[in-house]
Parts: structure tokens; C-alpha cells; sequence
């Protein structure tokens, strides 16, 4: 999985909620959203963080829990999901797959 396609997805959610929804979000959900930008980019780095410093002969060895942390991961990877998806929740297992791994 691509951590760039993350990044698109993150963009367009931006995109999605300061365009589509502008004239309906109060301060605070604007905040609330802007928050989950935020966050969600700091995860993309440390997701890319920590496969970017796994030397080549240690990613073998960690492979299972690689797979595991990309399976946890992968539905941020839809377009699909992000309207209805628990946001706080993805978050939360990110990080916690991160920290794991």
C-alpha cells in the first residue's frame, strides 16, 4: 500500500469537507475536522517512518506483523469509507499498530 495514496485520500477528505459541506459546518466541526487532517498526516509519517527504517534483511523477519499493520490500515486506503467511517477509531488502531510494530 502506498502511504502517497493515503496522503490523496487525507487531501480529499480536506477537499470534500471544506468545499462540499462549507455553509453547513459549524467552528466546531470545522475544528473537529481540521484535528483529523491533522492527525491523520502524523500517522502517514510515522507509518513511513517506521517502513522507511526497517533495514532489508530485518523486513523478512517482520513481514507477519508488516501484513498485520497494512490489514489494519487498509481501510483508510477507500474512498468509499471516509464518509461514514469512524474516524476516531481508525485512528486509534493506527496507532496502535504503529506502536506495536
Amino acid at each position: 500500500m502506498s502511504s502517497l495514496l493515503l496522503l490523496h485520500l487525507v487531501h480529499e477528505y480536506k477537499c470534500y469537507v471544506t468545499h462540499k459541506h462549507t455553509h453547513t459546518l459549524t467552528h466546531a466541526q470545522e475544528e473537529k475536522y481540521k484535528y483529523y487532517y491533522n492527525q491523520l498526516s502524523h500517522l502517514v509519517h510515522e507509518y513511513e517512518g517506521i517502513v522507511g527504517r526497517l533495514q532489508p534483511t530485518i523486513k523478512p523477519l517482520l513481514r507477519p506483523h508488516l501484513l498485520d499493520m497494512e490489514t489494519k490500515i487498509a481501510p483508510g486506503f477507500s474512498l468509499l469509507v471516509w464518509t461514514s467511517m469512524n474516524i476516531d477509531g481508525y485512528m486509534h488502531r493506527f496507532k496502535q499498530v504503529c506502536a506495536a510494530v
